[in-house]
């Protein structure tokens, strides 16, 4: 009886295995998305309310969502594709901003050199 019982909950322990969903998004699609994010961030997308920050937070959420769509794999893909977008999107937004603060900076220290 003992190994009987051991039978079944062996069994069932391999098929809740055997059933667990694979993931949606491969690994290289996660490490992609973080490594875009991250590039955004370091280039100021998640500060203030900008057009950048906007984009970032929308990728973000989407990301997120598309993570935990199991029962929906080509809508999960779908919304994936779209976080990426909008994270490419806010990396090269805001890496355009700072190139612009730089111009404006640079701009002001030659104007201040010639005044003087």
């Amino acid at each position: 009886m003992k190994t009987l019982l051991g039978l079944v909950f062996a069994l069932a322990a391999v098929g809740g295995c055997a059933t667990a969903p694979a993931p949606v998004l491969s690994s290289l699609q996660v490490n992609a998305f973080n490594a875009t994010v991250r590039q955004a961030e370091a280039a100021g997308a998640s500060e203030g309310s900008t057009e950048a920050a906007t984009l970032l937070r929308e990728a973000k959420s989407d990301f997120y969502y598309a993570q935990h769509l199991p029962a929906d794999p080509r809508r999960a893909r779908d919304v994936a594709v779209k976080a990426q977008l909008n994270a490419t999107r806010a990396l090269e937004v805001a890496q355009a901003n700072a190139r612009h603060r730089l111009a404006l900076r640079s701009d002001v220290s030659v104007t201040e050199t010639t005044k003087q």
